[in-house]
């Protein structure tokens, strides 16, 4: 019963820091690149994440593979799934930020 409280605890948690995340990631580099290129306003986070939300929607892939061969625990998915949702938004970041440092 623990597990299960844990995993849907962490759920509840990623869902909200997911969006928010990638709503920041997406107001940086939408600032960064789009902004100058094409003459663009700046997203708000709403925007961002409405747009985040909208793209995910879109390019949503259903990894079967993954499921029928672990053998890993939920919560250890979970955990891993809450780890990604904070490392993508920031790494794609940074490596945004050094682009635009570098060659812009």
């Amino acid at each position: 019963m623990d597990a299960l409280l844990a995993l849907f605890l962490i759920f509840v948690v990623a869902l909200p820091l997911s969006a928010v995340l990638n709503g920041w990631a997406l107001i940086n580099l939408w600032g960064w690149f789009v902004t100058p290129l094409f003459s663009l306003p700046e997203l708000t986070m709403g925007y961002a994440i409405g747009l985040g939300m909208v793209v995910s929607f879109l390019t949503y892939h259903y990894d079967t593979s993954s499921s029928n061969n672990s053998k890993e625990s939920a919560l250890a998915i979970a955990s891993g799934a809450l780890v990604a949702t904070v490392l993508r938004p920031t790494i794609t970041v940074f490596v945004g930020w050094v682009v635009y440092q570098i060659f812009l």
